[in-house]
């Protein structure tokens, strides 16, 4: 049968109940836009979070430490029986990474990645009066520039003033201020090695990140060494990728080759993406009853109409018009209140994303600091609020309109008849 019958019939239905329809409509409209903006401001949060992660830290972390706790040489030894071990007292492994240059050419030849090596060293800083324990990483400029932003992030000084200033310190913009210090002021660092020795800072750096701010700083390589303790010794290997999305991939194969662990970014902050993960589930979840609400209110809509116009289906279907004719009809009717409501609710989703996004708010965290709601409004988000509300739509139809289709023509008529 010609389409725009079947429109014009299913519109003509529709048109009878504004009321109603206005409702269902309104109310597919709603889910719609709550989740167009609910999922903007959730999706803005991550995408800020991993997009600053992403670009402050390395992307692949090799540290001089296995995967797993070497095995005792009983449990090597008694490998089908039933051990039990007290008392050991595990001798204290040398830390370090002592195969660097076999693990830098080996990610000297990864395409598109970038490795340097670090002194991590823990330390405690003195300025007068004020002590404040802080991390100190020992890198060598020339490589640091490669796997991290430190030249862009610098306020004051320069990277390459590390070269010229043997005993130079680059300090982060929090931990200067709560030591007190500014430009060419020396403070006191004493490390593992127990001996107190003076920095110059030559440099101070902000990353917006106020947990790397407040507590990180960067010397010299063998500075950081002789705070440890540890001369020729680096405990850590950063590894920038140009596609960060690469780093979970190459760090397992790291772990594999060289026996030290490895940790993609992912898992270095996995506590936090794993909330991330929760939360989506959480609002998705909300989400997905706003919408079923929203197809009950068409499966009510419908289910109305057809009991409604149950005389007019039988004389169709007298006429010759087949069952499929009839589901068709009701269908439609979910459909154009499906589309209707993906239509306002596309625009009542953007005003709302439009609107928060010129709330003023402070947000203050260890991660994300902003005065604006953080937004990602993603043409995808428009796509599958549209997607959901024509779905359920036309679900909350299908039950009445196969129910349309089983109506018996003679009995209803007869019915009518009698």
């Amino acid at each position: 049968m010609p389409m725009p019958l079947l429109i014009e019939i299913a519109a003509a239905h529709l048109a009878e109940r504004p009321r109603q329809t206005l409702s269902a409509v309104a109310g597919i409209a709603l889910g719609a836009g709550f989740f167009i903006g609910i999922a903007a401001l959730l999706r803005g949060f991550q995408h800020d979070f991993v997009a600053k992660l992403i670009d402050v830290a390395p992307h692949v972390i090799v540290k001089d430490e296995p995967r797993a706790a070497a095995p005792q040489p009983l449990e090597r030894v008694a490998t089908e029986g039933l051990a039990a071990v007290a008392g050991v007292r595990p001798r204290l492994p040398v830390r370090g990474i002592k195969n660097v240059a076999a693990i830098l050419d080996d990610l000297g030849d990864e395409p598109a990645a970038s490795a340097a090596p670090v002194m991590r060293a823990p330390v405690v800083l003195r300025y007068g009066t004020v002590a404040e324990p802080a991390t100190l990483f020992g890198i060598e400029p020339d490589l640091h520039r490669r796997v991290s932003n430190l030249d862009r992030d610098l306020r004051a000084g320069a990277l390459a003033d590390l070269d010229t200033v043997r005993d130079g310190v680059i300090l982060g913009e929090g931990l200067a201020r709560r030591l007190g210090v500014a430009m060419r002021d020396t403070v006191g660092a004493q490390g593992a090695s127990q001996d107190r020795i003076g920095l110059k800072v030559i440099g101070i750096f902000r990353t917006g990140v106020p947990q790397l701010d407040e507590t990180q700083g960067f010397v010299l390589l063998r500075r950081a060494q002789t705070l440890e303790a540890k001369p020729n010794v680096v405990n850590q290997i950063h590894v920038r990728l140009d596609d960060h999305d690469r780093s979970i991939g190459l760090a397992r194969r790291l772990e594999r080759d060289h026996g030290f662990r490895a940790e993609p970014w992912q898992e270095t902050h996995g506590s936090v993406l794993d909330l991330f993960g929760l939360l989506n589930g959480v609002t998705f979840t909300a989400l997905g009853g706003l919408f079923l609400m929203s197809g009950t209110a068409v499966y009510n809509i419908v289910s109305t109409i057809t009991m409604e116009k149950v005389r007019d289906i039988a004389i169709l279907r007298s006429l010759g018009f087949p069952a499929r004719f009839v589901t068709g009809m009701f269908l439609v009717e979910g459909l154009i209140l499906g589309l209707s409501g993906a239509i306002f609710g596309c625009l009542l989703g953007h005003g709302a994303v439009w609107l928060l996004g010129r709330v003023p708010v402070e947000i203050q965290g260890p991660i994300i600091q902003s005065n604006r709601f953080l937004l990602f409004d993603w043409v995808g988000h428009y796509g599958i609020a549209a997607a959901a509300a024509v779905a359920t739509a036309c679900l909350g139809a299908l039950l009445p309109a196969r129910r349309a289709a089983a109506t018996d023509p003679l009995v209803v008529l007869r019915g009518a008849a009698g």
